[in-house]
């Protein structure tokens, strides 16, 4: 996972370099996800957003997910495990590591 902002990663740089860069909302994306699932095409959006390098997230925590939404940005971000690098942006500070539980719904 790459820092995004002050003294980090920025998408603007990694696209001056030629990395094929993506930048989205994380409720966009969840949303883009649910709707691929809906569709019962999940693995080709999951697999598209594998595939771009770097990922920037941003938004994570801002609004809760409800467990399938959670479970497939969950499958995004372990398609990209060591393979591609990931930018989250949030609010809160990185020590909450409450973030997936508290994205999903009780």
């Amino acid at each position: 996972m790459h820092l995004y902002g002050s003294g980090g990663v920025y998408p603007d740089d990694a696209a001056m370099k030629g990395c094929r860069v993506r930048c989205t909302l994380t409720a966009r994306l969840v949303n883009e996800l649910v709707e691929a699932a809906d569709d019962k095409q999940p693995a080709k959006a999951v697999a598209r957003y594998g595939r771009v390098d770097p990922l920037c997230v941003d938004e994570l925590g801002y609004m809760e997910l409800d467990r399938h939404g959670a479970e497939l940005l969950f499958q995004v971000l372990t398609e990209r495990e060591e393979k591609n690098s990931l930018a989250i942006v949030s609010n809160d500070s990185f020590g909450k590591a409450h973030m997936f539980a508290w994205m999903c719904a009780k």
